[in-house]
């Protein structure tokens, strides 16, 4: 299934796309007769039964108002993620990309986990806003791996048990101001700050569950 946020920002519902309309999933949830009902998605994906909660709204989707997904704004997926982790030089493109500018000439052999401030995170077509302290504004697509079940220390036989579903995301970067945090190392000059600007995480317009897998 597609799920996606909408609304204002600050203020986005969650809800289920059903072909070009949107169904409230709160609305939904008292339709169900669900309780509590959660207006927001990240509320929703921590439900322990959200996935057999997903198909008792989609089996009501008929008695809630449709809203015109083209009629209103589409926030991120999940607006206010618990954490943001992003993996660096994680493929061989950007490694040789990045070869002239870090010195480093071989992969990492662990993964490169940085993080960003989840007030980044924007809707897919809202503006970018270029900050004035960088001249060097940078993206990268990626897949988002969106988790929906609380996890720790699990086997790689249990990943995907544990992820609620996949995002596109718009990965941006004031690539001199990231740069200048560690001068010193160049191991670790891929950093926070010059990834957390507002607006610097696009993403969406939609959750895709892994049933759509």
């Amino acid at each position: 299934m597609k799920l996606v946020s909408y609304g204002p920002f600050g203020d986005e519902r969650a809800g289920l796309l059903d072909g070009g309309q949107i169904v409230d999933i709160a609305s939904a949830m008292g339709c169900a007769g669900l309780a509590p009902a959660v207006s927001d998605m990240r509320l929703f994906l921590e439900r322990p039964d959200w996935r057999a909660d997903l198909d008792r709204l989609f089996a009501v989707r008929a008695q809630v108002p449709a809203i015109d997904a083209g009629s209103v704004r589409l926030g991120a997926p999940v607006p206010v993620p618990r954490k943001l982790l992003i993996a660096g030089a994680n493929t061989k493109s950007h490694i040789a990309e990045a070869v002239s500018v870090l010195k480093v000439a071989v992969a990492p052999k662990q993964p490169m986990i940085l993080a960003k401030a989840t007030s980044s995170i924007c809707g897919p077509h809202d503006p970018v806003v270029h900050p004035p302290e960088t001249t060097k504004l940078d993206y990268e697509v990626e897949l988002g791996v969106v988790i929906g079940k609380k996890c720790r220390r699990i086997q790689p036989g249990e990943v995907r048990e544990h992820v609620a579903g996949f995002t596109v995301i718009n990965e941006m970067s004031a690539r001199d101001i990231q740069l200048a945090e560690h001068e010193d190392n160049p191991f670790f000059r891929v950093h926070f700050i010059g990834k957390s600007f507002d607006t610097f995480t696009p993403m969406g317009p939609v959750l895709v569950t892994t049933d759509e897998f």
